[in-house]
Parts: structure tokens; C-alpha cells; sequence
């Protein structure tokens, strides 16, 4: 059995600090609830926020079920057999990631109106509805299930599998009762990373003309001009992803994975015939619907105005988003580390709520975060000013691209902590007995045993980071340094001003470079298995 040992007063204080960092953008929203309510908050609540509360459900709901469609069987097929292309389809199932959702949106709309899909099939199809952006977001999202569910299947030992067929368990039998529930926490993880990201969209469902509560935010502070009401707003947002996470922490309180050996890897089984064909096309089908499809489509719009398009600051948007996603991706993990390895060496209820608090981040629209965030390093530079003499009013931290980076981290922890809590959830807590009794204190096993063999769940965490930020919008618009742009916002003045062929050309820079991690990804899962 597992004995707790000292931990040292100075882990508390950090994590501590670390946990208030992120927070204090929420708070600030938290701060701004308790300023008197004007009218147009009177009017959002008595006549929008029930809507906002029924589509935001109903596209969660949506997005949940076709998320885990996609996600959980292609993670199954890749981890556990070989048939044909499944070394191309392993790293391609990541594709859609890369692919900004609104962008995604317009795409879809002219496809099955007047584009390849409409002309193909000899009618039009109208996407513009729930359904349609439920589809359109799940299509690039469901990686970010199909990628944490993958790497909880590899490293499941090879003998849980072979007990269960000598106990005459079939394959299915032995998928649903024994490999899907000691990933359970994966797939949960992974799930609720699309649900949170499906709370914080807004191009797709502003283009739809969808009310959820991102675009009713958006709506209240920039076509109303209340912050005060946005902010409310956001924070019943806050309060559904709470829930979310609440629950999340609730279904797997009683989880335990135990292992007293080494576990024995997956072999694979090879599929031939008809059963290598259906996992080809299992695999292909979300491939071809969330990335080759659209692409072609930019490719054509890309190949109509690539020679009048002149854009030499191309180099320099690169450059930048590529800037921004290397340092963040580092940034973000440390605190997700720092939080999650207090909270299982202590497991004290304060420390868990101030993991489920820091990744409210999550839920907010950038645009608040943004706010927060400037509020947060204005007050901090206030205060270097008073402490540092002689040195003027200087912007220390806002206004630069450090503001940007701690914007994302506050943004992006929950992204980096679900694959990094999942990982842990798959060591034995009789590893960290061995390393204390043979002398090592914790920061010594963190380094020496945890973090080898985290070694995946950090990378893709850094993964999901890195191509998160290259999509992101908001944060990057109003946080950004004075002419520091990015593919991203290059993409989307474009797209607003319904220059869609050139925006198709940002777009495609965004994929190209969005697909470094990703390969990067895969060639070191291809070296450890």
C-alpha cells in the first residue's frame, strides 16, 4: 500500500502561487459580478440566456457523441492492430487539428452549396444549423479525443488483453470490459478538452447564426457595449465548466491503476481482407471529413488568387506564430506539472479544487482572458515602476510578447493538464513508495522516475498546446505587440473582409505550420514503440 510522506511546506506555497496566477483573470471577471446590473443584462437574462443555456447543451451533447465516435475506435484500431496505411493514418487522424474551426465553417458551407460536395452529389445542402456546426467543430476536434485515448491504449499491458480471451472473453467483449474502462480517464480527459473548446468557439457559431454563450458574450460587449453584462455571462460559463470538471473528477474518484511489474507491450494483430479494409476505411472517413476534403477546397481557392497575392510579411506572420507556440508549449507545462504532481502526492481537497479552478481558463473566451490578463500585468507593472526607482513608466510585461504568453498559460492549462493527469493516472502510486525508501526525496523522483515516464503525455500536451495557439484569435488580437502579427489573424482580416481565396492562403501556412508538432509527435512515438 501506498505511504504518504513528508511533504515540504515550500511545495504548498508554490503551487500555491502558482494556482493564484492562473486565477487571477477569473477573479477579475469574478470581481466584476458584483457591479450593479444594467439593463442590458435585465434583457439578456429575461429573453437569451435560456436559449444560450439549451443550444450551448445541445451542442456539447452533440459534439460529445461524435467526438467519441470518431476519437475512441480509431485510437482502438491503431493501438491494437496493423492493416493497411495505419502508419500514415496514425499521425493523419491528428490532420484536423491544424485546421482553424471557422475557418473550417466557411469552408463546409461553400462545399455543399455551390463547391466539390454540392457539384458531386447534384443538390445543395443547407449546413447552416446546429447540426451543421456541431458536425463542422467535431470533424477538427476529435483528435484531441483520438490522441489521449491512443496513448492510454499503448501503454495498457499486453497481459490484461490475453487474461481476458483465456477467459473466453471475444475481442469486442474484451474491448468494452477490460481496455475501454482502464482508459476511462483518458477518454474522459480527452472528451472534456472538446467540450470545453466547444464552449469557447464563437467564429463557427457566429457565421451559423447560432446563440450560444460565446457569441452572446461577444454580442453584450461589443454590439451592446456592456462589459459589465459579458462578464455575467462568462461567468455562467464559468459555472457550467465547473460542473464539467466536477463531474469529471467525481466519475473516477474511486480509479485505481495498480501495476507490481513492467507491463508487457501491446502486440498487434494484423487484419486482412474484408477486417483490414473496414479499419482502413473506419480510419480514412474522419481524415477525408476534417482535413483532406476542406483543404482541397482552400487549395483551389489558393490556386485562383496565389499569383495576384502579394504578402511578403508571410515570412514574419510565420515566424511569429511559430515564436509564440515554442515558448508558450514550454511555459504551460511546467505549471501543469508543478499542480498535478502536488495533487498526487498530497491529494488534500484544496489542492484539487485549485486544479479544477486553474483550468476555468479553459472556458472563458479570449477575449475576457485577454482583459483579465491586461488588468493582471498592468497592476504588475504599476508595481515594478514603484519598486524599481528612476526607471519611468515603463511597460514591463504588458504590451509585450510575455503578456501573450501568460494570457495562453491561464488559457491553455486545462489543454496541457488532461493528457499530463491522464499519464500519471497509468503509474502505480507504489513507484513513488519504492523512491522515497530508497532515499529520494520528491523533487528527485519527479525528475528521475515521473518525468521519463511522462515523457509522451508532456509531448502531447505540448502538442495540443502548440497547435491550439497557432488557431488562436482573440488573445492574439488584442494582446499582441504593436505590429506583431500572426497567421492566425492574417487568416481571419482576411476571411472577415470575405476575401476568402486569399484568406484560404493564410490558412493553408496555418496547416503546413500546425503540422510540425504533429510529426514531431509522431516520430518519437515511432522511436519508443
Amino acid at each position: 500500500m501506498f505511504k504518504s510522506f513528508h511533504i515540504h511546506f515550500g511545495w504548498y506555497v508554490a503551487s500555491f502561487l502558482v494556482a493564484l496566477l492562473l486565477l487571477l483573470p477569473v477573479l477579475y471577471i469574478g470581481w466584476g459580478l458584483f457591479s450593479p446590473a444594467n439593463d442590458t443584462w435585465q434583457h439578456l437574462a429575461e429573453h437569451l440566456l435560456s436559449t444560450y443555456f439549451v443550444n450551448t447543451l445541445l451542442v456539447l451533447g452533440g459534439m460529445a457523441v461524435c467526438t467519441l465516435l470518431l476519437g475512441v475506435p480509431t485510437a482502438w484500431l491503431v493501438s491494437h492492430y496493423t492493416f493497411p496505411f495505419r502508419k500514415v493514418l496514425s499521425w493523419a487522424l491528428l490532420l484536423p487539428l491544424a485546421l482553424p474551426a471557422y475557418i473550417n465553417a466557411y469552408t463546409y458551407k461553400y462545399l455543399f452549396t455551390k463547391g466539390l460536395v454540392a457539384n458531386l452529389l447534384g443538390l445543395q445542402l443547407d449546413v447552416m444549423h446546429l447540426s451543421g456546426a456541431v458536425f463542422v467543430l467535431s470533424v477538427v476536434l476529435y483528435p484531441y479525443v483520438y490522441l489521449i485515448t491512443r496513448n492510454a491504449f499503448e501503454q495498457q499491458a499486453q497481459s490484461l488483453s490475453e487474461a481476458s480471451m483465456l477467459l473466453g472473453k471475444s475481442k469486442l467483449a474484451t474491448f468494452f470490459l477490460v481496455t475501454l474502462p482502464l482508459a476511462r480517464p483518458a477518454v474522459i480527459g480527452g472528451l472534456l478538452l472538446v467540450m470545453m473548446e466547444g464552449l469557447n468557439e464563437f467564429g463557427t457559431f457566429k457565421y451559423f447564426s447560432i446563440q450560444t454563450f460565446s457569441t452572446g458574450i461577444f454580442r453584450a460587449w461589443f454590439a451592446m457595449g456592456s462589459l459589465s453584462a459579458a462578464i455575467r455571462l462568462a461567468a455562467c460559463l464559468l459555472v457550467l465548466v465547473f460542473v464539467l470538471l466536477s463531474i469529471e473528477q467525481w466519475q473516477r474518484r474511486k480509479l485505481r491503476i495498480n501495476s507490481s511489474q513492467t507491463p508487457k507491450p501491446l502486440r498487434k494483430q494484423e487484419l486482412k481482407s474484408w477486417r483490414g479494409l473496414a479499419a482502413f476505411l473506419v480510419c480514412f472517413f474522419p481524415v477525408f471529413v476534417g482535413f483532406l476534403l476542406p483543404v482541397v477546397q482552400l487549395i483551389h481557392w489558393a490556386s485562383m488568387v496565389w499569383q495576384e497575392l502579394t504578402l511578403p510579411n508571410f515570412g514574419g506572420f510565420i515566424a511569429n506564430s511559430l515564436l509564440l507556440a515554442v515558448v508558450s508549449g514550454v511555459v504551460v507545462v511546467l505549471p501543469t506539472i508543478l499542480l498535478n504532481y502536488l495533487l498526487r502526492i498530497s491529494g488534500k481537497m484544496w489542492v484539487q479544487t485549485a486544479v479544477r479552478v486553474a483550468s476555468l481558463g479553459y472556458a472563458v473566451p479570449g477575449a475576457i482572458i485577454a482583459i483579465g490578463s491586461m488588468a493582471v500585468l498592468i497592476g504588475l507593472d504599476h508595481w515594478l515602476t514603484a519598486i524599481l526607482p528612476n526607471k519611468g513608466n515603463h511597460l514591463w510585461l504588458s504590451g509585450t510578447i510575455w503578456a501573450l504568453v501568460y494570457a495562453y498559460t491561464v488559457r491553455f492549462f486545462a489543454v496541457a493538464s488532461q493528457p499530463v493527469e491522464s499519464g500519471w493516472q497509468q503509474i502505480s502510486k507504489n513507484i513513488d513508495s519504492a523512491s522515497a525508501l530508497l532515499g529520494k526525496n520528491h523533487w528527485q523522483t519527479l525528475f528521475l522516475v515521473h518525468l521519463p515516464l511522462l515523457k509522451r503525455s508532456v509531448m502531447a500536451a505540448m502538442l495540443l498546446i502548440m497547435v491550439d495557439i497557432l488557431k488562436e484569435l482573440p488573445l492574439t488580437l488584442i494582446l499582441r505587440p504593436f505590429n506583431f502579427d500572426t497567421l492566425a489573424t492574417a487568416a481571419f482580416e482576411l476571411a472577415d473582409d470575405e476575401r476568402l481565396p486569399s484568406a484560404s492562403v493564410a490558412s493553408l501556412l496555418i496547416i503546413l505550420v500546425g503540422l510540425l508538432p504533429v510529426l514531431l509527435l509522431n516520430s518519437v512515438k515511432e522511436k519508443e514503440t
